[in-house]
């Protein structure tokens, strides 16, 4: 690592690379990505290639209705870019820019491979949410500001977004499970109640600081960053929740059109909805959903226009789901026992 960074007044920069260090620079293409890459990382670069042609049909239909880009993703794996750098503003350039896997320091049993790989799926991800942003994006602007009278987008694509990085075979998929148990068990919390971190949180921070500075940054409710205070994430959790019984699902209009910069605390339990979605009425009804969100203000007309199913059957249906593969008791609206 002494070679690929250099200490300077200011901080830590990272070296440029040297054709010594990282050889010659190559190129890969495949049916949707052209890899521009340094030598050092062939190997790192093509198995990543081979995995990213299974995972990405599946992204780009999550969100959006249509062929497949008939223009191929630019990427380059950059020796010269730091790891865990996610920043917002880099979604807007082309080509996607990751660093190179040999620049990270990494547990023993993240592969060279799987630290690319995910590095690109969130690249890949974030875009598709930029990609709604521009396309939707009356519904967008208005959520910030709070001046939509439609159910925004907003934090249900941060679910979509979420899912797929969840039904991912990749290091950050590990925590489905834990992550959507800890977000329904702390919906039960009352305001003053202490707040106790969930034995994972360590292990999760460190694998997330591998890509980001803050799981935060990828919608989920979990600081471990210096510039958030875990208590705050979860205060203002509990204060987003829907009013009335603690236990209904997050599924009132209230609970999805509450205007929060930290969306990360709806878009884990949303992400259960949308794999329920796609699960029982299929993946395809997913960009139908978020298509159609613009239409109404409430949550019922729009659950029948694209699910074809009332909004109570739905729920329980949801319910159900989070029993079966969560092991989650779940009250549904109207109901005054659980649904298992």
């Amino acid at each position: 690592q002494t070679r690929v960074y250099r200490q300077t007044g200011d901080g830590w920069r990272r070296t440029p690379p040297s054709a010594a260090l990282w050889g010659e620079v190559r190129r890969l293409e495949t049916n949707h990505f052209v890899f521009d890459y340094r030598q050092l990382d062939e190997d790192a670069v093509k198995a990543s290639a081979a995995h990213l042609e299974r995972l990405y049909p599946a992204f780009y239909a999550a969100f959006l209705s249509g062929p497949l880009p008939a223009q191929p993703r630019a990427i380059q794996v950059d020796p010269g870019h730091a790891p865990g750098d996610f920043t917002l503003w880099q979604r807007v350039q082309t080509p996607i820019v990751v660093a190179s896997p040999a620049a990270y320091l990494t547990p023993g049993d993240v592969t060279p491979e799987e630290l690319l790989t995910q590095a690109i799926v969130l690249r890949l991800l974030d875009d598709f949410e930029y990609q709604l942003a521009l396309q939707y994006e009356g519904p967008y602007l208005r959520e910030y500001e709070q001046y939509s009278m439609a159910i925004p987008l907003w934090p249900v694509v941060s679910g979509v977004a979420l899912w797929q990085l969840w039904a991912s075979d990749l290091p950050l998929a590990q925590w489905r499970v834990s992550v959507v148990q800890r977000i329904f068990a702390d919906r039960q919390l009352d305001p003053g109640q202490p707040y106790v971190e969930p034995a994972f949180t360590l292990e999760l921070c460190a694998m997330h600081g591998l890509w980001m500075k803050s799981p935060i940054e990828f919608h989920l409710p979990f600081a471990c960053d210096a510039r958030f205070e875990q208590s705050v994430v979860i205060q203002r959790w509990l204060e987003s929740r829907p009013r009335g019984s603690s236990t209904s699902l997050p599924l009132t209009n209230r609970y999805i059109t509450v205007s929060d910069p930290l969306v990360s605390t709806r878009a884990a339990a949303l992400a259960t909805m949308v794999e329920y979605a796609a699960a029982t009425y299929g993946p395809e009804r997913i960009p139908r959903l978020l298509e159609t969100m613009d239409k109404y203000d409430r949550w019922e007309p729009l659950v029948v226009e694209v699910f074809g199913v009332s909004a109570e059957t739905f729920e329980a249906g949801w319910a159900d789901y989070l029993a079966a593969h969560y092991g989650l008791t779940i009250f549904t609206r109207g109901s005054g026992t659980p649904m298992h």
